[in-house]
């Protein structure tokens, strides 16, 4: 759905004021809108019409066999039952908004305050409650992965899931065959170290921008990609998000210990690089991120 089509759509609730939002970041698969009533403000998100041609969300069908279309489809439940299970705000589903064709596009939800976490300071308060929201969702556990409704992976099945999808890696310049050749040889050599026994509920797209923050509290606006999948992952993506000082107050306030990374560091670098969750990245800067958690 195009701006054009949404703003015609949402002018049938007839808001006071609709207010059209520029997109958090460049990626941005939604085109965001403010609904202005006399009482309460809405939130609509439509999806770009090339969103689901993305590297990321390409990635996330090959791998966790999920569209960004899917996705919405299920926030009616999902969003309910993830505000269950974490102490910190998401957004309250209110309405699926669907297309000419009758494919779910959008989603609408009651409007959430706060300011981007890239303009406020990321105090250590911040982290823990990023720890305490992780571990929450860590905990809802399932033997497959996929989507959050009815998860098809099978855990046997997860190592070749991450080989096909490496394959793909582009190996042009040193560092983009250094970094294949990493992730694909301990895959290889140790695929029952990507076999977990439990999979979590996790976020591939992990970032600050998905957050607000408000009075000092998180909340979490951005659930687009939240799957089941392995813990370790996000571990290793956490490790490219914090800081060391940042780490170190994440580590004190999760509840558990990190799972082990080393054998697997590597193979999910590789995947985050490919997915380009923090835009386009070379290879050699996903090499140098530090091992925070080891």
């Amino acid at each position: 759905m195009n701006l054009k089509q949404l703003i015609a759509w949402s002018h049938s609730d007839q808001p006071n004021t609709l207010k059209v939002l520029p997109s958090p970041f460049a990626d941005s698969s939604h085109h965001i809108l403010l609904q202005q009533f006399d009482d309460h403000i809405e939130v609509i998100k439509g999806l770009r019409d090339d969103a689901q041609d993305s590297p990321f969300w390409q990635g996330m069908h090959q791998l966790f066999g999920v569209t960004l279309s899917q996705q919405i489809a299920a926030f009616e439940t999902c969003y309910p039952w993830l505000a269950q299970h974490t102490p910190i705000p998401l957004p309250c589903w209110l309405q699926t908004v669907y297309n000419a064709d009758a494919q779910p596009c959008g989603v609408r939800t009651h409007f959430l305050a706060g300011q981007p976490t890239q303009t406020e300071p990321l105090e250590q308060a911040m982290v823990e409650q990023l720890a305490d929201h992780l571990y929450h969702w860590h905990n809802l556990s399932s033997t497959r992965f996929g989507g959050l409704q009815q998860p098809q992976g099978e855990r046997q099945s997860w190592p070749k899931q991450l080989q096909d999808f490496l394959q793909t890696l582009p190996d042009a310049s040193i560092s983009q065959r250094q970094l294949k050749q990493q992730s694909l040889q301990p895959l290889a050599a140790h695929p029952e170290a990507f076999m977990p026994e439990q999979f979590g509920v996790i976020m591939p797209d992990l970032r600050w921008d998905q957050f607000l923050v408000e009075a000092g509290r998180l909340a979490l606006t951005d659930l687009d990609a939240v799957v089941f999948g392995p813990v370790a992952l996000e571990w290793v993506l956490l490790e490219a998000l914090l800081t060391e000082q940042q780490a170190n107050w994440f580590l004190k306030a999760y509840p558990e210990r990190p799972p082990t990374l080393a054998p697997v560091r590597q193979v999910y670098r590789a995947v985050l690089c490919q997915l380009q969750v923090f835009g386009e990245q070379n290879a050699q800067a996903w090499l140098n991120f530090p091992t925070w958690f080891d």
